[in-house]
């Protein structure tokens, strides 16, 4: 009767051994992953419009919280980080004449400054870029 007791004793404690293992795992967060390389290369396919020359200067200098003025647009600079394709980026909230404000994206490229097309149906204003070029 003591063997029997103790062998359930024993396979109790490696259920709940077992099971205390299995829970950690759903607990635990993963460990976070950062990216020492860009994560594609030799790929210049950017989607978006070049910036004038006199936007790439004022977008250049300017720092996350900046509000710019641009031939009567209100832009506000948001966060400034690296892309996926290793761009320096920066995002932005543009405020147009008589429309309400979008977010959208310039990251700069060896060609200059560019407005990252956007998802949603609003287009940024034609003002700010050259021309609709892509790399």
């Amino acid at each position: 009767m003591k063997t029997n007791n103790m062998k359930n004793s024993v396979r109790k404690g490696l259920l709940l051994i077992g099971t205390l293992l299995a829970l950690q795992g759903c607990v635990s967060a993963p460990p976070e992953v950062s990216a020492s390389i860009p994560l594609i290369q030799d790929q210049k396919v950017y989607s978006g419009n070049y910036l004038s020359e006199d936007f790439s200067r004022i977008i250049q200098g300017a720092t996350e919280g900046d509000t710019l003025q641009y031939q009567g647009d209100t832009i506000l600079v948001g966060k400034e980080y690296t892309s996926a394709l290793g761009l320096n980026c920066k995002s932005v909230r543009v405020f147009e004449k008589n429309y309400t404000g979008y977010d959208s994206t310039v990251c700069m490229t060896t060609s200059g400054w560019f407005m990252a097309s956007s998802l949603t149906v609003k287009s940024p204003t034609p003002q700010l870029w050259e021309g609709n070029n892509n790399e």
